[in-house]
């Protein structure tokens, strides 16, 4: 849906990278994320969160993969440090398929299941190369501070580790992307679709 509400707003990005992870590793750093957060789950509890996650990725994985055909490019992430992940990551981006083309502002979406280190590769791939870094989870934790209406939906929605429902959502993505410093610098967006 979201992919598919992007292509419907004229937001098509120039590139998506998905990125792989090991299940075990994906897993580990979200129980790590849910721990550090206060998180009242425990125990099999924050297991099954961490595997809903993570299969609530593979399943609205392939709906993005199937609206964004060809813009995709898989990335093994598999065993490599941050480090060379950044350099991988820089070297797809600088990939041009019509040099004669008219340069605009780079847009890049980049995915993977929970716990990928995708948060970590927008912020590095955003610095060096000058792009705005959106985080749809940091547009939902600004919408709960001015909306207190919203707080609790957003607030529940995040400590249970489901997905905030799209009419929320893709209005706040929308307005954040059509802001001048996204439409000047190019953007690098993590968490949506």
């Amino acid at each position: 849906m979201q992919a598919l509400a992007l292509q419907q707003l004229g937001i098509i990005p120039d590139k998506i990278i998905l990125m792989s992870q090991k299940h075990q590793t994906s897993s580990m750093r979200i129980k790590n994320n849910l721990l550090g957060a206060n998180s009242p789950l425990y125990g099999p509890e924050l297991d099954e969160v961490a595997e809903q996650a993570i299969e609530e990725f593979k399943l609205h994985i392939e709906g993005v993969k199937k609206a964004f055909k060809g813009f995709i490019y898989e990335y093994d992430a598999i065993d490599k440090d941050q480090n060379e992940i950044a350099n991988d990551l820089a070297r797809m981006l600088r990939i041009r398929y019509k040099n004669d083309a008219p340069r605009r502002p780079p847009r890049v979406i980049i995915a993977g299941p929970p716990g990928s280190g995708r948060a970590t590769q927008a912020n590095i791939i955003a610095k060096r190369f000058g792009l705005v870094c959106i985080k749809a989870g940091e547009i939902l934790r600004e919408e709960v501070k001015k909306k207190p209406g919203m707080a609790l939906i957003i607030s529940k929605c995040i400590h249970e580790g489901k997905m905030v429902p799209d009419e929320i959502v893709i209005p706040l993505v929308e307005a954040r992307l059509k802001q001048s410093d996204c439409k000047v610098n190019g953007w690098i967006m993590e968490g949506f679709p």
